[in-house]
């Protein structure tokens, strides 16, 4: 008789951290990046986890116009700031921050 596999599946929105992601199997999902970037607007502006934030966002252009110039400049004091502002995510290069894979050391985020 074959011996039956278990799998065992969970969602995380953490970061990647090899060492304790090792002893299972792990798959990840990347979006398009313009998906990622308009699914995390939406969720900052519409989740109920998110309800007491909600009047911290402005209109999707100018939240992205905003995101635009922080990542130009290249200063991480102004990403920060924009996080507090909106009290939502840094959307600059999030899926790679999260693989770890990030090229700015700086780049935290909640």
């Amino acid at each position: 008789e074959r011996e039956k596999k278990r799998c065992i599946m969970f969602s995380s929105e953490g970061h990647y951290i090899p060492g304790n992601s090792m002893k299972y199997t792990s798959y990840t999902i990347v979006r398009s990046p313009v998906q990622h970037v308009l699914s995390i607007y939406f969720h900052c502006t519409e989740a109920p986890v998110h309800r007491d934030r909600f009047k911290f966002m402005p209109s999707l252009d100018t939240w992205l116009e905003t995101w635009i110039e922080a990542m130009r400049s290249g200063n991480m004091e102004t990403k920060n700031q924009l996080v507090k502002k909106y009290r939502c995510y840094n959307i600059i290069n999030h899926q790679s921050t999260k693989l770890g894979l990030d090229h700015d050391p700086g780049n935290k985020e909640e």
